[in-house]
């Protein structure tokens, strides 16, 4: 992922509640200040099908706000998000599978 990042090609991770320290230190130890993730609650292994499909699908916009928007800091140090929409390919479809 931290490869990606580097090269340009936006990543976005879903983490099981607990590893976020993990994936701190890896984006760290891989020269990277912070790496784009999100959470969920239960780790996949552990949970069903239909318990993996609950716990993703709320968090599907952010995913996609992740992989459509570039952070960094601003003269004061703030985060500012920009969008990197217009520099992406759009898809369209009926539904997921579309």
């Amino acid at each position: 992922m931290v490869q990606l990042e580097k090269a340009g090609i936006p990543t976005a991770t879903i983490l099981s509640d607990g590893f976020q320290d993990d994936a701190k230190a890896s984006a760290k130890a891989f020269g990277m200040k912070s790496t784009p993730f999100t959470v969920v609650p239960n780790v996949y292994n552990n949970v069903t099908v239909q318990e993996a499909v609950e716990q993703t699908d709320p968090i599907v916009d952010e995913v996609i706000t992740l992989l459509t928007t570039q952070k960094h800091e601003d003269e004061t140090g703030s985060t500012v998000l920009a969008s990197t929409q217009n520099i992406y390919e759009s898809f369209e479809g009926v539904d997921q599978f579309d």
